[in-house]
């Protein structure tokens, strides 16, 4: 998801497959001790992306990676026992504590991981805005807080999965 930010998804796809094999299968405990060398090395391999922010947060989030596992036993536990009803707070932990896992590029990380997601996108926030539920971006703490507490109670009254509702209302406006 870090590469795709920015990128055209096309471009990302066409070189996946490189950056899979630059970055050793994404296995956190070997790319979190790639030395410096190899990420200078990779910054100018023309079959990946050669952003070096972007290259170097791969380290960095294999790094964190190991450090949530050593505290809740894997990454995928801290997600999966994570409340279902705080998708900001998990969000708001990854943008604090990993590399570029901000903003769309962690929800889309979290969502293609199959969490129950909602996303902050321009349709989300204009169908939020039209109904009252926020009055500023969904970027402020105060407008994040109200559209969790929105989402929790379609969830609650419709039965459906956060992502389910999140689709419905992302379609529910021309934005």
């Amino acid at each position: 998801m870090v590469f795709s930010a920015g990128f055209n998804w096309s471009v990302v796809d066409k070189k996946w497959p490189s950056h899979e094999e630059a970055f050793d299968g994404f296995i956190p405990g070997v790319v979190a001790n790639f030395p410096d060398e190899r990420l200078h090395d990779l910054a100018s391999d023309a079959s990946i992306i050669r952003h070096g922010a972007k290259i170097k947060s791969v380290r960095d989030n294999a790094l964190w990676f190991q450090d949530v596992a050593a505290q809740y036993g894997s990454f995928a536990s801290m997600v999966a026992n994570w409340p279902s009803t705080d998708f900001i707070g998990l969000t708001e932990k990854m943008k604090k504590e990993g590399t570029r896992l901000g903003g769309t590029t962690g929800q889309y990380f979290l969502r293609f991981m199959g969490v129950p997601s909602f996303m902050s996108t321009k349709s989300i926030e204009a169908a939020l805005t039209r109904d009252g539920v926020i009055d500023k971006a969904l970027s402020t703490k105060g407008s994040q807080k109200a559209a969790q507490s929105a989402f929790n109670a379609w969830v609650e009254e419709s039965g459906r999965s956060l992502t389910e509702v999140s689709r419905v209302v992302a379609l529910s406006t021309d934005a």
